[in-house]
């Protein structure tokens, strides 16, 4: 299994992999994770599934294998509700469930301890840009504020 940086997307394309294993869809985890994005309204879930890939291979219209897919899910605590809307198979995530984990993984340390990015290629960011013929002012705090937390923000992430 490849590590993902969001966990719960890695969760729920596990789902939609083993839900497409019991129809005899050969799909690689990773494929099923990288299609998972944000629903384009709330109401209708926080993550959702486009099934148009999969026609092709189920000769079916995406519609139909959204409900298909629905039907064949599993049941996960992360997941309060999948339902299929149209061609995209929604998900609702349960809030309650998901703190939890956060919090539990945040105060035993692991949370600040895995690296976002395998590979971590050299970044300069360049942000203070003092004038020798001015003297510097609070106007230039913005500007320094700004940068070095770039700065910090790139170094958490792994960038040298």
């Amino acid at each position: 299994m490849q590590t993902h940086h969001d966990w719960i997307k890695a969760v729920i394309g596990n789902l939609i992999t083993n839900a497409l294993e019991t129809l005899q869809v050969d799909i690689k985890e990773f494929d099923a994770y990288q299609f998972l994005g944000h629903a384009p309204n709330y109401e209708m879930g926080h993550l959702a599934f486009p099934c148009f890939p999969l026609s092709k291979l189920l000769k079916k219209a995406p519609p139909q294998i959204a409900q298909v897919l629905a039907d064949q899910l599993q049941t996960h605590p992360l997941v309060e509700k999948a339902m299929a809307t149209g061609p995209y198979l929604n998900f609702f995530l349960n809030f309650h469930q998901v703190g939890k984990e956060v919090l539990e993984s945040i105060l035993e340390g692991s949370y600040f301890q895995k690296t976002l990015t395998e590979n971590t290629p050299k970044t300069m960011i360049e942000y203070s840009q003092p004038n020798t013929h001015k003297e510097l002012h609070v106007g230039h705090m913005r500007n320094l504020c700004l940068g070095l937390a770039l700065v910090k923000l790139h170094q958490y992430c792994g960038y040298d």
